[in-house]
């Protein structure tokens, strides 16, 4: 396109060096000195093959165009990505991060470590998160904005807020795609097939899985190939393809380092969730005392999940009381900030009260419920669910009722967010 070789250029940049090209001749003279860069900066740029952020927005500007503008004009094709922003008003958030990206500023320079506790704060206050991440868009570094958007739109997830959350996780890509964040681009797909799967589109879901995988394989990013598959191996899960998730766990267990065990448990857990729909507790169970069985911190973070796991295969074993016991413990625990799983995992211990033909205690489980309705308000499915568990009383509260609703809640099967899917081209 210039008769200049560029190494692995991305498409955002080669398109600013067309936009360069299409000046008249001395621009790229005229733009190094008035920017005070020496004479072949810009041929140096080409060879290498990338620009920064803050280099790009100064040849922005000195071109007089906007950067929000040019970035969204660039982005639908670059790194492969078909990028259609979700519908509905883009929160404050959104907002903020363009106009910091437009100034170019580099702010006080908050960086990598404070996002990765703020990543982790997330699973256990993720209001909290959201708060602080909305507060450190004028303070991170320019270049981790990306990464920032992704856990606050991760925090708004948890908290089943889910359009805004689309909403941020897209401009996180487009701004990850704008300086060429191969590393953001990878973590921000898995982040949004988290918020798809919510709404209960499982196959787009494992299509931004798997393009997560391959981006990772085609940018060498070998050690984030694990956890993408962790999540393939989910929604194949969720989609009951129980033979190919197994496979998949198994070929993610052997690539996660022992750092990685979070990753580790999660495939462990999903490996034991498939036996048991297989049918084979035994198997079943000896993936879940795996799980356990890792070391540290992870394995804290992960009991009250695999307390859910187990209880549901205990449910499913017959020892009831074992289940309910775990159950309650689970749903005491994620009713502090995880509020949709919390109503998934009511269910479950309403169901083992009901097989145990505890009729008070299902009921009273059910009422417990109810201060789910407030927090859970914009989310139809589930209040609904509530209610209809609720309204009839002790005596209209059925196994068949509660199948029903645990079915709704899990897959939002009645209510699909009206919302344009974030498409991935290969």
């Amino acid at each position: 396109m210039t008769g200049h070789k560029q190494r692995n250029a991305s498409p955002l940049f080669e398109a600013l060096d067309q936009e360069l090209r299409r000046r008249p001749y001395g621009t790229i003279s005229a733009m190094e000195r008035a920017l005070g860069w020496s004479t072949g900066w810009w041929h140096g740029r080409i060879r290498a093959g990338d620009v920064s952020t803050r280099h790009m927005l100064a040849i922005l500007d000195f071109l007089g165009l906007d950067p929000v503008a040019f970035v969204r004009r660039q982005v639908g094709s670059s790194h492969g990505l078909e990028l259609d922003r979700p519908l509905g008003e883009a929160p404050e958030i959104v907002d903020r991060a363009w106009e910091r990206f437009r100034s170019g500023e580099e702010g006080p320079g908050v960086g990598a470590t404070f996002l990765q506790s703020l990543d982790r704060k997330r699973y256990t206050d993720p209001a909290g998160t959201l708060s602080l991440a909305e507060g450190a868009v004028s303070m991170v570094e320019l270049e981790l904005l990306p990464q920032l958007l992704g856990v606050a739109g991760s925090s708004l997830r948890h908290l089943w807020r889910l359009e805004e959350a689309a909403s941020i996780i897209h401009c996180g890509l487009e701004l990850a795609a704008a300086s060429d964040d191969v590393a953001a681009l990878g973590s921000l797909l898995q982040r949004m097939g988290y918020v798809v799967a919510a709404t209960g589109d499982l196959e787009e879901a494992l299509r931004l899985a798997d393009a997560a995988a391959t981006h990772f394989l085609r940018t060498g990013q070998h050690r984030a190939l694990g956890p993408a598959l962790i999540d393939r191996g989910i929604w194949l899960y969720n989609l009951g393809r129980y033979e190919e998730s197994i496979q998949i766990h198994s070929a993610a267990l052997e690539l996660l380092a022992e750092e990685q065990a979070r990753n580790r448990i999660t495939g462990l857990e999903y490996k034991a969730l498939c036996y048991r729909e297989l049918g084979d507790f035994d198997l079943a169970q000896e993936y879940l005392r795996q799980a356990r069985a890792e070391p540290g911190e992870a394995a804290v973070w992960a009991k009250p999940k695999l307390d859910w796991f187990e209880g549901q295969l205990l449910c499913a074993l017959g020892e009831y009381d074992r289940a309910a016991e775990l159950l309650e413990a689970a749903s005491v625990h994620f009713r502090q900030n995880h509020l949709g799983e919390a109503a998934m995992i009511s269910c479950d211990l309403i169901r083992a009260r009901l097989l145990q033909r505890h009729y008070a205690e299902a009921y009273q489980a059910a009422q417990e419920m109810l201060v789910l309705l407030e927090p859970l308000r914009n989310n139809k499915v589930i209040s609904a669910a509530i209610a209809d568990m609720l309204r009839n009383g002790q005596a209209g509260l059925t196994l068949a009722l509660v199948e029903e609703a645990s079915s709704n809640i899990a897959n939002l099967r009645q209510h699909r967010l009206e919302w344009r899917r974030l498409r991935v081209t290969s």
